[in-house]
Order: structure tokens, then sequence, then C-alpha cells
């Protein structure tokens, strides 16, 4: 075991890096006890095993303590939070106060230098303390963060964390808002962040929406959607959609209908359940891959008759991924004949069935992302 080549060996821990679900399909979670089991082989598996076990990192007690907490550490610990790409950090799971909250955050900034993804948690309608927010403004000054991305996905409604960060961490091109907000742009605070992706779970008010992307008219490429959106959020889209080159919706109405017209550069499109009321508009040459995560299918009325549409009459399509509920339509065995005369990929086991795709927080080349170890090159 201790002479296999180490190309072997990092072959063996990509394959096995991520977590699966029962249904086999593939989650965003790393395998961490397969991980630490690798670490115990031998001295020729622990080092790349240690690396990927610490590339994306869920704080727990334990790492708090001795990671984040504790004033001295060894050069074997430092050398570990470098290869910390990703971090996770929740007040509620680890019990913890705001301040202590806090001081997390500003330890994980401070201390991986190559921090490249914030992921939060912190419910509650609390904002970060004027003590936090001169800590981090320090800190932003003092050099420039390899911070890219930034998940917070919990807050509450009228709390301004979302605020505050996004008015200091101008590094940003990846956003996740996993919360509602009600609160409107702090007044003499700019959102500097120019950025590539844009995941919102709920819509801020438009006044919140237009400062979020008040800097990202040239770089805005993801967009998704998952509350239905009124004219006015339309309006503000409306500049942004010649450059979006990957759209995922989970309502689709006439006001999607408008949205796709307008976004004449796409390449991807993902959507929940299959459209029925409202057909594509015609999409533009780029496009070329559709996503359907079909929660509500009911066999006997549920019709792929859009999705057949579109493969018939748009010739630069090349691949359809959704979910096993898809096989249960009644125009399924058509939609399967037209894509294998086309030469359509037609993947029914893309998906797992309880969970909405999440794509990592790379850029494309190609549509559509995948999970893989090699992304972590990309977050250098």
């Amino acid at each position: 075991m201790a002479e296999f080549p180490v190309d072997i060996i990092l072959s063996v821990l990509d394959e096995i890096y991520y977590s699966y679900k029962s249904s086999g399909v593939q989650d965003e979670t790393p395998d961490y006890t397969t991980l630490l089991s690798c670490c115990l082989v031998n001295s020729a598996w622990n080092r790349p095993s240690q690396t990927l076990l610490f590339r994306s990192v869920l704080v727990n007690r334990s790492f708090l303590e001795n990671f984040l907490k504790k004033e001295e550490l060894s050069q074997r610990q430092q050398s570990l939070l470098q290869d910390i790409r990703i971090i996770e950090v929740s007040l509620t799971k680890l019990g913890i106060t705001e301040d202590e909250f806090g001081d997390a955050l500003l330890s994980a900034l401070t201390r991986c230098h190559s921090l490249y993804e914030l992921r939060t948690h912190s419910p509650g309608s609390n904002s970060f303390s004027d003590s936090f927010m001169l800590r981090l403004r320090q800190l932003v000054q003092s050099r420039p963060l390899p911070l890219r991305s930034l998940r917070i996905n919990q807050f509450g409604v009228v709390s301004l964390r979302l605020h505050q960060l996004m008015s200091v961490l101008d590094t940003l091109e990846f956003l996740w808002i996993g919360s509602e907000t009600s609160r409107y742009p702090i007044p003499g605070h700019a959102c500097n962040a120019r950025l590539y992706e844009l995941r919102l779970t709920r819509n801020p008010p438009p006044a919140t929406f237009r400062w979020l992307l008040s800097s990202s008219l040239e770089t805005l490429r993801i967009l998704e959607l998952r509350d239905a959106i009124g004219v006015e959020i339309k309006q503000i889209l409306a500049p942004f959609c010649p450059n979006i080159r990957s759209l995922r919706l989970m309502t689709f109405n006439n006001i999607s209908v408008d949205l796709l017209r307008m976004c004449t550069n796409l390449e991807e499109l993902t959507l929940l359940n299959i459209p029925g009321l409202f057909a594509f508009p015609p999409l533009p040459p780029t496009f070329h891959h559709l996503a359907l995560f079909n929660v509500t299918v009911v066999p006997e009325f549920t019709s792929l008759k859009t999705v057949i549409n579109l493969v018939k009459g748009h010739p630069k399509l090349r691949s359809i991924f959704c979910n096993a509920k898809t096989r249960t339509t009644v125009d399924f065995q058509e939609l399967e004949e037209v894509c294998r005369k086309r030469n359509v990929l037609l993947d029914t086991e893309a998906f797992n069935l309880n969970l909405w795709p999440v794509d990592p927080s790379v850029k494309a080349d190609v549509f559509p992302r995948h999970h893989k170890v090699s992304n972590y090159s990309l977050m250098a």
C-alpha cells in the first residue's frame, strides 16, 4: 500500500471525496468519514487525504477551540489552515454567543489565507456589532482578501448582516442569500462587489436588489431566482440579461418568459417542474443545456410537450437533465425518441429527488458545472 504511486492515491481520493445519497446521486458534502480513514492508512496517504479533509470545513466545537480561538498555533496547525478553501460557521450548531460568532468569522478570515468561500448561519434579528464591523474593515484594509464567495444562509428578516458584509467585502464574486430580508440599503454604504453569480432564496426589496447589483453590470453571468418576480425587479434585471449565461428559476410564468427573451447569450436554463401553461420563447444559438427538477408530476396529466417542442426547434440543444419522476409522464417515450434522433443527452438520474441542484461557486467554461475535486484549483 505504501508503494502506491502518488497519482494513484490522488485518483482514489478524487473518487471517494464527495458523499452520495441513498439514491446514488452525488452530494456537495465531502465524505469526511472516509477521508479521515484514508488519513490513517500510512504516511503516503496521510498528507493528500488531510489536505482534502481540510479543503471544506464545517466548524465544530473542537475546530473552534483548537484552530480559531487558540492564541498560539503550532506550525502544523497553521499549515492545515492554509489548505482551507471553504469554511462554514453556524451560530446555533456551535451554541455560541453573538460576539463569539463574530470572533469566529474574523478568526477564519484572518487565519485562513486561502479562504475562498465563507458560509454563515445566524438566525435571529441581531446585526453585527460596531466593534465587529470596525475589525472587519481593518482586516480588509490591511491586506487583499482571497474571499470570493459568500453563502449567508440564515439571518433574521430585519437583520442587517447581509448589508453589513456586502458593504465591506468588495472582493466577492459569488453571493447566495438563503433568507428573506426586509431591510433597505444602509445610507452612505456602497456595495462594490462585482458579482459573477447571484442566488436568491427569497427576493429582497427592489431597492436592495438594485444595491446588490450596483457594481455588477459587466460581470453578472449566473442568476438564480426562487421567488416569482414582479415588473419592477424585471426592469432592474433587464440591463443584466444580455450577459446572463445561466438562469435558474423556480417559477415559470409570463415574466419568466420575458426574462428568457432578454437573455440573448443564455447557455443553460434550470427550472422547477415542467413548463405547462407557458411555452419556451425562441432561445439563442448559445443555449445548449436544460435542467428540469421535477417535484410535481401527475402521470396522466403532466405533459412534456413544451420540452419536446424545444428539442425539435432548437438544433443546438445538447443535453437535458431531470430526475426519475420525468419518466412517469404520459409522453416521456416521445421525448426519449426525439432526443435520440437529435443526439440530445437525456439524463433522468441527474438530480436527487429531494434536493434542488446546488452548483459549485466557480466560474464556468461550459455548463453544467459539476462538483469535483479539481474545482479547488480554481479557488486558489
